[in-house]
């Protein structure tokens, strides 16, 4: 999957669409072999536009991210396992405390999160921290990031928005 004109805040925007790949390639066959009833239809993408534009990643609350993403997924753009994939970013909100009806910018929450982990990961590299981030952590945290910043490419990017933008 390749997904053109990304983000401001990325220096080398190859970078991205490697992450992206690599992220989609991982999740591939598994997705194919476990397609909903509802993504058998593919969404239009007035459809996707329509229900990501209802919605602000940087002034959301939780409870709103599970609502856009059953909306998705009702819509056919997400299948169950997507969905069930980008859902654990709304179960770890609540296992960090946040609360569900407090708006939250989901994309700076989990960028400094991302560079937490890096750092904490460089500390113990460099013998300064005893403690280091799990690596499945570091994974996990990278693609919950990859998925919002997909979802925000749809939102500023309207022209780059196909219909396997989301998969």
């Amino acid at each position: 999957m390749q997904i053109s004109g990304l983000y401001s805040g990325y220096s080398d925007p190859t970078t991205l669409e490697k992450l992206l790949e690599t992220t989609s390639s991982t999740s591939t066959s598994q997705t194919d072999k476990s397609t909903s009833t509802s993504a058998t239809t593919q969404p239009s993408t007035e459809t996707i536009r329509t229900i990501v534009n209802k919605y602000d990643l940087k002034n959301m609350t939780p409870q709103q991210f599970s609502e856009m993403l059953q909306e998705l997924h009702d819509a056919g753009a997400l299948t169950d396992q997507q969905l069930q994939e980008v859902s654990t970013i709304r179960t770890d909100l609540d296992l960090q405390g946040v609360d569900s009806d407090e708006p939250i910018d989901l994309l700076e929450y989990y960028s400094t999160r991302l560079e937490d982990l890096q750092k904490k990961l460089q500390d113990a590299y460099d013998g300064s921290s005893e403690q280091s981030p799990q690596p499945e952590s570091l994974q996990t945290v990278t693609r919950w990031l990859a998925w919002l910043q997909k979802i925000a490419t749809v939102q500023s990017s309207p022209e780059a928005l196909t219909v396997d933008t989301l998969a």
